[in-house]
């Protein structure tokens, strides 16, 4: 009798992690709603991610539209731009000069307008470690560095396309509207997942407490 009931209690043990079988109806019943309740609990910090993400670009999108954007900030940040990489192109020998939100020369000349600023894509790094979950000091040096990362390439960016302008001038079209747009999509994509990478194992690092 001391065996029959092992395994009957077995048999019931067992009966717990598989579906069972209803005798008056002879339907399936599954007792595996935990494993499910658990798939959607670990797709919570993706879905809060992107829900958070596209609210931050809502939210950029919002003021991009606004004449404070278009009218104020887009002109200030390109003339800042232009004076800039002007300076540097003429401390490499080129005869520039840096009017408003123009760059010229005897040979060739820019005029850095709106999508020539790296506004956007620094915005969307910065909605994208935002959203992010990861401690408030990883954000902090994630936003400053990749920024700034973001401006240095823009001004690589209008001067390698001057002088391109300068001495290939047939070039100067496809290297300002496909090559450059692809580079600095990309830069802008790697660096977040870098960003992400470091954050995540300096995070885990400071959770591995020596027992």
């Amino acid at each position: 009798m001391s065996r029959k009931r092992k395994k009957k209690t077995a048999g019931r043990k067992l009966s717990s992690a598989h579906p069972v079988k209803d005798s008056r109806s002879g339907h399936g019943k599954t007792s595996m709603v935990e494993p499910e309740k658990g798939k959607w609990a670990s797709r919570l910090p993706v879905f809060r991610f992107i829900l958070v993400f596209a609210m931050l670009v809502g939210v950029f999108y919002a003021f991009v539209a606004t004449n404070h954007y278009t009218e104020g900030v887009i002109p200030s940040y390109a003339r800042f731009y232009a004076m800039l990489t002007g300076a540097i192109l003429r401390v490499l020998g080129q005869d520039v000069t840096a009017v408003g939100q123009t760059i010229s020369s005897p040979e060739f000349s820019v005029v850095i307008i709106r999508g020539c600023d790296a506004i956007e894509p620094a915005a969307l790094f910065v909605a994208g470690v935002l959203a992010f979950p990861i401690r408030i000091s990883s954000k902090v040096w994630g936003i400053m560095i990749g920024t700034l990362f973001l401006q240095v390439l823009n001004v690589l960016r209008i001067m390698s396309l001057f002088l391109i302008g300068v001495y290939h001038p047939e070039a100067f079209e496809k290297t300002h509207v496909y090559w450059w747009q692809i580079i600095f999509i990309m830069l802008a994509i790697v660096m977040w997942a870098y960003w992400v990478r470091w954050a995540t194992q300096h995070q885990e690092s400071k959770l591995d407490v020596p027992s």
